[in-house]
């Protein structure tokens, strides 16, 4: 009997609750400070996530560990906490997004090109008397912020899911971080951190900043799922399932700390257009379905989402 290669899932699973992790979600206001204290601790912590450990017998536990073990030896993988908590390095990153037919960071910087490209200037909110932020649907080629009736979403599930894939190698690079643009409001809005902003800097300075090819990219961002991923993408969805719902249900870990959400002003465009209606519920967006069969770029990648994703 062939022997099972056990690493690639073993990636995939840490990756995907990373990605839980690091995934723009709304879990409402009286949620938020819970989520900012949990989703920190986690960004501090160098990108731990606990050791959940796939296998099913003893036996299959044994060899996922002895998996992890040699991941840990090959640097595509850090072992803390005694065993029970894991991180990706930077190699390892890519390889678990390649195993589970993702995007991997080289091809995502185009996106903080495109963040960071001054002729996006003017689609830019205004938080603190600085204009930092870019929404996500002007990240399409859509409005800063599309307005809609009520209880509809403002971005398509499968459109969504694709802008999410595309940019969560950033946000784990710590090149780009997120927040809501209110409470309800179903839409998210991301700037470069300042390791981002000095990297976009020095790309744009050498001439290798490639902002053109970000719509592209995100066309081409949905999940692929084949032969060879398939496995690997039923453990990243299983991992990144269970690690969202515990995102969502975490209760503070400083409860006597408050995080509020500042407000923020969109472009002036969107002002004088009106605001649109307020979304009800949390009909965002996810990754439901995620394993349904992907042939091609063309093809869907993560569906519509179950209820409680974002």
């Amino acid at each position: 009997m062939k022997r099972r290669n056990l690493e690639p899932l073993v990636l995939a699973s840490i990756i995907g609750q990373m990605d839980a992790m690091l995934e723009p979600a709304d879990f409402g206001d009286k949620q938020w400070s819970a989520d900012w204290q949990y989703t920190s601790d986690f960004i501090k912590s160098g990108g731990e996530v606990e050791w959940r450990n796939p296998g099913g017998d003893g036996a299959e536990r044994k060899a996922f560990v002895r998996a992890r073990d040699a991941l840990d030896d090959a640097g595509l993988v850090i072992v803390a906490g005694g065993g029970r908590r894991v991180a990706l390095t930077p190699e390892g990153d890519a390889q678990a997004r390649r195993a589970c037919g993702l995007p991997v960071l080289a091809d995502a910087l185009c996106g903080l090109d495109w963040l960071a490209d001054p002729g996006h200037a003017p689609l830019k909110w205004r938080m603190h008397d600085q204009r930092t932020f870019i929404s996500e649907s002007s990240m399409l080629g859509s409005d800063p912020a599309p307005a809609v009736s009520q209880g509809q979403a403002r971005m398509a599930g499968e459109t969504a899911s694709r802008l999410t894939n595309a940019v969560l190698p950033l946000l784990a690079a710590g090149l780009v971080e997120w927040r809501v643009w209110r409470f309800g409001s179903g839409l998210f809005l991301f700037r470069p951190t300042a390791e981002g902003n000095a990297l976009a800097a020095k790309r744009i300075a050498d001439g290798s900043a490639v902002p053109g090819k970000w719509p592209k990219f995100v066309r081409r961002s949905a999940m692929k799922i084949g032969a060879k991923t398939a496995d690997a993408c039923e453990a990243y969805m299983t991992a990144w399932e269970g690690a969202y719902r515990a995102r969502r249900d975490a209760p503070p870990l400083w409860p006597n700390v408050c995080a509020h959400l500042d407000p923020i002003d969109p472009p002036p465009k969107v002002q004088a257009q009106g605001e649109g209606q307020t979304i009800s519920g949390d009909c965002r967006r996810g990754k439901a379905e995620a394993c349904a069969s992907v042939q091609d770029e063309q093809t869907e990648g993560r569906e519509t989402p179950a209820e409680g994703t974002p």
